[in-house]
């Protein structure tokens, strides 16, 4: 079971996809454009046009073999319960949120993060939010937001920080969840105690 129809999420990866490789060889190929106009005009637009199909299509076939590899991992991967497509340090996992823990399994082939789970007790901070994207970033993703959860063992432990696409109000899906589950308590700086 998951968060987000698995078609819907692959067709948002696809466009993004798609974006980032034009966001990346646009700005290059009309660079080599300019810097190389005074040899001839059509000879420009040939290189510049040359780099640009080089550069996206490298940019788009590094992603697109990475997915499919995340794709025959996800194949192989059993969920206990409902989960969610994250990034956690730019890698792509799946993060199922369990009555009692965080369990993240690392779908990247090769990736470094491995496997593990994160006990939710009384001092583990859990929370999730909308990314706020700067100018450039709202370029690259146009059209598309971006959640995160943020969990941490207080008062000195890791921070996990997991972004993922918000699509179909998942967001919302996933901060009652975590209201669910979470069994925080801590204190504010005036002192009241909150869960």
């Amino acid at each position: 079971m998951r968060f987000i129809d698995l078609e819907k999420f692959i067709k948002l990866r696809r466009s993004i996809s798609i974006r980032v490789g034009v966001f990346y060889s646009l700005p290059m190929a009309i660079l080599l454009f300019l810097l190389t106009i005074s040899g001839g005009f059509f000879e420009a637009i040939l290189f510049g046009l040359l780099v640009f199909v080089l550069i996206f299509g490298l940019i788009y076939v590094i992603r697109e073999v990475t997915h499919k590899g995340v794709e025959r991992k996800r194949a192989k991967t059993n969920f206990e319960c409902l989960y969610l497509d994250v990034f956690y340090r730019r890698e792509v996992g799946a993060l199922s949120i369990l009555d009692d823990r965080l369990k993240y399994h690392c779908l990247t082939p090769g990736g470094v993060n491995k496997d593990f789970e994160l006990q939710l007790n009384e001092k583990t901070f859990i929370a999730a939010g909308e990314v706020k994207y700067t100018k450039l970033q709202s370029i690259r993703y146009k059209g598309s937001k971006q959640g995160y959860i943020i969990a941490r063992e207080l008062p000195h432990g890791l921070v996990y920080k997991f972004t993922f696409y918000d699509m179909d109000d998942v967001l919302n899906k996933v901060i009652h969840r975590i209201d669910e589950v979470s069994k925080f308590e801590g204190e504010k700086d005036d002192g009241e105690t909150t869960k």
